[in-house]
């Protein structure tokens, strides 16, 4: 349901999942600080790479919900931004995070399965990282609770 047919993002949704999944998980069990900053962290910066990349598809393959594609980005990145500042600034309060699982999860899911699918017409299976190609799955050094550096892979 939710898959594009282009390997690369939907190994990146994958990535993004498993990430937001982590963040529920925190804030579910009240975490500190120390375990949603860098979940948050990752979010912003790996969303914008993630959007990147996927606009750059659609342009390529002249997707006709490129326009909706990217204003959906454009507003979902300012709603993150906005919620991240206001996490920085006020913490870890019930109301923030609640607002943040549910802009970041739902907007993702319904994201995802009413817009990015749509990739699935526009590529086709020739596209070069499809589902149908050998490439690699994709790894992402990001940095785990302890500090330590790990890979992930979207698998």
């Amino acid at each position: 349901r939710m898959a594009t047919g282009i390997a690369t993002v939907d190994e990146q949704h994958k990535l993004l999942i498993d990430r937001i999944n982590q963040l529920y998980d925190a804030i579910r069990r009240c975490a500190g600080a120390d375990e949603i900053n860098p979940l948050l962290a990752f979010l912003k910066d790996y969303t914008r790479e993630h959007f990147s990349h996927e606009e750059g598809l659609m342009d390529k393959h002249a997707c006709p919900s490129k326009h909706a594609n990217l204003k959906a980005h454009k507003k979902f990145l300012e709603n993150l931004d906005t919620l991240a500042d206001l996490y920085y600034r006020k913490g870890p309060t019930l109301g923030v995070l609640e607002s943040l699982k549910t802009t970041v999860g739902e907007w993702f899911a319904n994201h995802i399965c009413g817009i990015d699918t749509k990739l699935r017409g526009c590529a086709g299976s020739h596209e070069e990282g499809s589902c149908h190609s050998r490439q690699p799955l994709i790894s992402r050094a990001v940095k785990n609770r302890n500090a330590q550096t790990e890979v992930v892979s979207a698998n």
